[in-house]
């Protein structure tokens, strides 16, 4: 799927937002955020999500909760692997 995602909210070192919409609004939208937490104790907790939404959702549902999902918690690990290798 191509999209021309839209930065919604941007804070350095704090959260990158954006939203990618299929053709047009409420057709099928994914808002999706990387969030860094500094949890004082020189530790920092990474929160990744992606909300979807529109008349698409529920066709793709099953591609989105495996192969979507799947694919996050991959990166999610090689950018855990990355950053303790680099302590």
């Amino acid at each position: 799927m191509k999209m021309q995602p839209e930065v919604i909210n941007y804070e350095a070192n704090r959260e990158l937002r954006w939203i990618g919409k299929l053709f047009a609004s409420h057709i099928f939208d994914g808002e999706h955020a990387f969030v860094l937490h500094d949890n004082g104790d020189g530790t920092t907790t990474f929160m990744q999500y992606e909300h979807f939404r529109g008349i698409l959702v529920p066709f793709l549902k099953k591609m989105l909760d495996v192969d979507t999902k799947a694919s996050f918690m991959q990166m999610n690990e090689a950018l855990k692997k990355r950053v303790e290798s680099s302590n």
